[in-house]
């Protein structure tokens, strides 16, 4: 930890300028301005009453309302705290605070009343001092402030700006999701990383809940299984629940980088994915390579002929984005009575139920039209038929890129 706090040397003051640097530290403001390292025989403010220097900047009183101050060499810090008044008139007691890296907005603006304290958001602001209007205090950061390289300020009016005792530490670089891999036979997504931190306790390092996967058709989908552990700083590995496998692996559904559809798979992190470090979103360029993707089968299937109802089993079944669209009915041909096949015609799309089942409810034409052919409990049918359920290709969804259809062995059980 390295506290400035400019007390060394003589008094160097600039005029009509838009920057200046002391010890490593450049001060400035959008318009030009007078800064100088006063003490307080050059220059009475509420933060060098004991002696030492502080950075005064617009001594003058230029109407000016916005401030900065960054590291002279640009290198990324870790802000704790600083010290800091509203100069010799007290003219503007509010003020917006927000961190920056590399030009770019890091931590938003939070607003500062100078009156009074505040414990809230991320910077947390506690009085020193005060003289009528002029009041000096103490502002400190939260890890939001944790990778940062300037603060920036914006005061409600035209104001001298103070500032002294800079507080910082070394940089905490932020973690980072880089790729990921799915193995759709094990359900099973490894992401890979840098600089993710732990945190005390079972299965809390990855909220999981903030990672979300974008496949087929550009849909997405966001994790709901358990959070994990890290297996390094470099490493975690989620197990999937049913329901995300449901979920992933309609949307992952070829092997590779990229969908059946061609859109590019992608882990998108939402802010405070990693706990321990707090903010941190990271949403895009991070790839996922699948491997072992499964195709669904039917195994077999029951039939209600009273009620139209059909309930198959099978194996690998998956979700598609989007509402009764996992299963396309007008792909499922019966067979029955002397070979007769009928192929589904006006029976709506269904979900599946879970991985390995879905029912349909025959709409009156079909359920007619089945009943003709499926004219018999059991098996078979009059004339010794065995029933059958067969699937066309693309029956639930493009998964694999090639063809799923799944024509015969799938007997039917009919009742009623």
């Amino acid at each position: 930890m390295t506290v400035t706090n400019f007390d060394s040397g003589s008094l160097v003051n600039y005029t009509s300028v838009t920057s200046a640097n002391y010890d490593g530290w450049t001060f400035g403001s959008g318009s030009s301005i007078d800064i100088a390292n006063v003490n307080n025989s050059d220059m009475t403010v509420l933060l060098n009453q004991s002696g030492g220097r502080s950075i005064l900047l617009n001594y003058s009183g230029a109407s000016v309302t916005d401030f900065y101050f960054k590291s002279a060499d640009g290198s990324d810090f870790k802000l704790n705290s600083f010290n800091f008044d509203n100069g010799p008139s007290g003219a503007s007691t509010t003020l917006t605070v927000a961190g920056y890296r590399d030009g770019g907005l890091i931590v938003s603006a939070e607003s500062v009343n100078m009156a009074a304290n505040d414990s809230t958001g991320n910077i947390s602001y506690t009085q020193l001092s005060n003289i009528g209007s002029i009041y000096s205090g103490t502002l400190s950061f939260n890890s939001a402030f944790n990778n940062i390289d300037e603060i920036r300020f914006v005061f409600g009016s035209a104001v001298e700006l103070t500032t002294d005792d800079i507080d910082i530490s070394a940089a905490v670089v932020p973690p980072a999701i880089t790729s990921a891999t799915y193995n759709a036979s094990t359900n099973s997504l490894v992401v890979t990383g840098t600089d993710m931190t732990a945190t005390i306790g079972a299965a809390n390092d990855i909220d999981v809940s903030k990672l979300t996967l974008t496949g087929q058709g550009g849909a997405t989908y966001t994790l709901t299984s358990s959070n994990v552990e890290l297996d390094s700083a470099t490493q975690f590995t989620v197990s999937l629940n049913a329901t995300d496998q449901l979920n992933v692996e309609g949307l992952l559904n070829k092997n590779g980088t990229s969908s059946v559809g061609g859109t590019t798979y992608n882990i998108a992190a939402a802010a405070d994915w990693n706990p321990a470090q707090s903010g941190n979103a990271d949403t895009t360029g991070n790839g996922v390579t699948v491997s072992n993707v499964q195709t669904p089968t039917i195994t077999s299937a029951t039939y209600d002929a009273s009620s139209g109802t059909l309930t198959v089993t099978g194996a690998n079944l998956v979700k598609a984005s989007g509402a009764t669209n996992d299963i396309d009915a007008s792909l499922l041909t019966f067979t029955g009575e002397g070979g007769s096949t009928y192929a589904l015609t006006d029976t709506s799309d269904v979900e599946i139920t879970s991985g390995t089942s879905f029912t349909i409810t025959l709409s009156s034409t079909d359920k007619a039209a089945v009943n003709q052919i499926v004219n018999k409990n059991g098996t078979n049918s009059t004339d010794a038929t065995m029933y059958n359920l067969a699937a066309a290709d693309d029956w639930n969804t493009v998964i694999g890129n090639t063809s799923i259809a799944d024509t015969t062995g799938n007997g039917i059980t009919v009742s009623n």
